[in-house]
């Protein structure tokens, strides 16, 4: 490929056998450190990528960090977040606000389920030996993600730097104290 002077764009061979003038040598110099340097920036950003810890690793890692795996099987852990999402799925309708007499028995319906979860998720052993079918789970799992990404998204925020905020500020909570279990 011939040598470009990058600011006219003209080759050697279109510049004649003339000499480049100091300033043309100062300009493609800057441009080669220029290029060097971009490639420098892409491969140590990739360096980074390669050891960030995904997103979910770091929010499962601030949830362990509360307690709330010890003593589980990964089966039983897995289950026992069935109750816990419906505890927060229920939570989440609270947050809907609306004059419609219709939507009223379901809101009482939810108050209920909202209890009754949040109730079975603290009765530890209920959770022993339980587990999930896996094929189905991770199906109905990615469905209730889709679902918040675009909660998130009608609300303008984005939902995965939010888990990973609110689940660093709960490790300092640690696990939520069980009353009248």
């Amino acid at each position: 490929m011939p040598h470009t002077d990058y600011l006219s764009g003209q080759t050697k061979q279109e510049l004649g056998d003339r000499p480049p003038d100091n300033q043309t040598l100062k300009r493609n110099l800057l441009w080669d450190d220029y290029q060097e340097a971009l490639e420098y920036v892409k491969d140590l950003r990739l360096q980074l990528l390669e050891e960030e810890k995904p997103t979910q690793e770091v929010v499962v890692q601030n949830v362990i960090a509360r307690g709330y795996k010890e003593g589980w099987t990964n089966e039983e852990w897995a289950a026992r977040q069935g109750a816990k999402l419906l505890e927060e799925a229920c939570e989440r309708w609270a947050c809907t606000k609306h004059d419609n007499p219709s939507l009223y028995v379901l809101d009482k319906k939810v108050r209920e389920m909202r209890v009754l979860a949040g109730g079975l998720f603290d009765q530890t052993e209920c959770w022993v030996g339980t587990g999930v079918i896996s094929e189905i789970a991770r199906e109905e799992d990615a469905d209730c993600l889709v679902v918040l990404f675009c909660s998130a998204e009608a609300q303008g925020f984005d939902l995965v730097e939010e888990a990973v905020t609110k689940s660093q500020k709960d490790v300092k909570r640690g696990k939520r104290l069980i009353e009248n279990v």
